[in-house]
């Protein structure tokens, strides 16, 4: 047994320690946590797409674009005639021991026809995978422009939430 919020005399608490505290208290799937813009996407231009603050969590890694600094993220140019869907993803990657989450965007396959969703990496972070993504947005190209922006995520409900849920319910039943 490890212990983790007690002073040892040496440096103990790692990541992982982090995260595991975090999946059993939100639960191990990937969240957005209700605070906040929770991301919010805006279409600046034909290929920038500013993403708001917000905090979330992949498998209880906490990561978040902190407030008043919105990120851009580029989409490739779309071709006149073809329609294509994007991915817009949080994207963690454990390299050589060092662990990172990044805005990134997944180009999908450009079609005359009806686009579908390209693939993202799948995998669970508290199962030591190296790579997993976290969709966000679904970005929808016809032609040459940005014609939707699709969530994808699902906000977490704050523990503040289901307390007063449960107070609404107890007054509901009296």
């Amino acid at each position: 047994m490890k212990i983790i919020t007690g002073k040892t005399g040496t440096n103990h608490v790692a990541s992982a320690d982090d995260r595991a505290l975090n999946a059993g208290i939100f639960g191990t799937d990937n969240y957005v946590l209700n605070v906040g813009s929770k991301f919010a996407a805006t279409i600046e231009t034909s290929n920038n797409i500013v993403i708001a603050d917000g905090e979330l969590l992949i498998n209880g890694t906490h990561a978040r674009i902190p407030h008043g600094e919105p990120e851009t993220v580029i989409i490739e140019n779309g071709t006149t005639g073809y329609n294509r869907i994007d991915l817009i993803v949080a994207r963690y990657t454990l390299a050589s021991g060092i662990e990172s989450v990044e805005s990134f965007v997944i180009k999908g396959a450009a079609t005359s026809g009806t686009p579908t969703q390209p693939s993202y990496t799948q995998g669970n972070v508290l199962s030591g995978v190296e790579v997993a993504d976290m969709p966000l947005y679904a970005v929808q190209l016809s032609g040459v422009n940005i014609v939707s922006i699709t969530p994808l995520f699902t906000v977490a409900t704050g523990l503040d939430d289901v307390y007063r849920k449960n107070e609404v319910e107890k007054r509901v039943r009296l």
